[in-house]
């Protein structure tokens, strides 16, 4: 790589830190929301994806090096649309939508800072970052009647009599339930 497009990714990574920075500022309250949800057993997980995110973008470097960022304005658009998604989320105190929205915009940020060609290469990446968005709480009762309703259909096969009573199954030797871990969302 030259040391033209050395300079050039250089300064798109101080230009892309500092954005950050603002960004993580600007959406405090925001990020504040996403770290208490991912202290939960449930979303625990997604402390890692920043992290994995960021080593998937590195992992790719060379692959990056062969293009000349090249700022998109055509996303800027679509940030506003982010933004006032986010303020919606905001104002109806909905988390998910304002989660979502913040991550988007850093999403749509980057893709348009180092333009659509190393955007492409950062496309794994970038969307990896999704998975930092805790989603699925809602899902887990339904989850847990479709376990229940899989476990008494498994056991008629058996020809075992069965009883499903809400989230309790009945068999001659018990009575079991299907708990909230039976989900899967954990």
């Amino acid at each position: 790589m030259n040391t033209a497009a050395v300079s050039v990714w250089r300064n798109i990574a101080i230009l892309l830190l500092l954005s950050l920075i603002i960004l993580l500022l600007l959406y405090w309250s925001t990020v504040v929301s996403l770290v208490e949800q991912w202290n939960t057993s449930s979303y625990s997980y997604a402390f890692l994806t920043v992290p994995i995110a960021g080593f998937l973008a590195w992992r790719n470097r060379e692959q990056l090096a062969k293009f000349t960022p090249a700022s998109a304005f055509w996303v800027l658009p679509g940030i506003a649309s982010l933004g006032f998604g986010w303020l919606v989320g905001d104002l109806t105190a909905t988390n998910f939508l304002e989660h979502f929205c913040f991550v988007s915009i850093i999403v749509v940020f980057v893709w348009g800072l180092v333009g659509k060609r190393a955007g492409d290469q950062l496309l794994f990446p970038l969307g990896f970052l999704m998975f930092a968005i805790p989603v699925g709480q809602d899902l887990i009762p339904l989850l847990q009647d479709f376990s229940a309703w899989s476990a008494v259909r498994l056991l008629e096969l058996t020809r075992i009599p069965v009883l499903l009573e809400g989230r309790f199954i009945s068999v001659p030797y018990g009575k079991w339930e299907v708990a909230e871990a039976c989900s899967g969302i954990s």
